[in-house]
């Protein structure tokens, strides 16, 4: 993404819940928005709802290399406390199903409690490919910090 689209994403966006991340997509379906990132409203809520079905159903999600494993060991509590950075691309191979087509924004949302109600209904977690075996609570921490980065790429007009 260029720096231009960068300029007015939203930078404080916290979630402490994870109900806070449908809440917050809902009300951003319910006016007029503007994304400076690649994807709608509509893909973002896609792409979370997925990544929240994935680590509770999957065997595995997906391959990455070994210099982002051992990274991703030595990052994961900074991590999954202030946030992800932005940028980082899904490897093409096998992360195909995180990557949202085109979607509605209710088409999205309805994905997103789909992916909500998931986590919800059992404690299996997969690893993760970058951050490696993550408890029930890690990995909702990593929900909420992967929700405040992708919707604050959203911004309300």
């Amino acid at each position: 993404m260029s720096e231009t689209a960068q300029a007015g994403r939203r930078q404080r966006l916290r979630f402490e819940s994870l109900d806070e991340i449908v809440d917050h997509a809902r009300r951003l379906s319910a006016q007029p928005t503007r994304q400076l990132g690649n994807w709608s409203l509509g893909q973002v809520c896609q792409h979370l709802g997925i990544a929240m079905r994935e680590c509770t159903s999957a065997d595995r999600l997906f391959p990455v290399p070994l210099r982002f494993r051992i990274l991703g060991r030595l990052v994961r509590g900074r991590v999954l406390k202030r946030g992800l950075p932005r940028g980082f691309q899904l490897p093409p191979e096998g992360a195909a199903v995180l990557v949202p087509p085109p979607v509605t924004a209710e088409e999205g949302l309805a994905t997103l409690e789909q992916g909500l109600a998931a986590l919800r209904s059992t404690t299996k977690r997969v690893p993760h490919p970058v951050f490696g075996a993550l408890d029930v609570e890690q990995w909702n921490m990593f929900h909420l910090r992967h929700g405040e980065l992708h919707l604050s790429f959203i911004v309300p007009e």
